[in-house]
């Protein structure tokens, strides 16, 4: 079971994204920069709020969640 972290982004959007936490990598607290796959990109983040729930425990997650590729901060 992974948790899920909410990201925010440098862009004209007003919402974050939800992204999951691999095994193995700690748990990220709200204002870490994190590096995310945004697309057919890779872009920097900022951790917004984590979220204890499991994708597994979460049934309206009804799209794909990716998962953070590294910690920077």
């Amino acid at each position: 079971m992974s948790n899920l972290i909410k990201v925010a982004l440098n862009l004209p959007i007003y919402h974050t994204f939800d992204y999951m936490v691999p095994k193995g990598m700690n748990q990220p607290l709200a204002g870490i920069r994190v590096e995310i796959p945004f697309g057919r990109r890779k872009m920097v983040g900022i951790t917004v709020k984590s979220d204890k729930a499991s994708i597994d425990e979460n049934p309206k997650l009804k799209y794909q969640v990716k998962e953070l590729l590294k910690q920077i901060d």
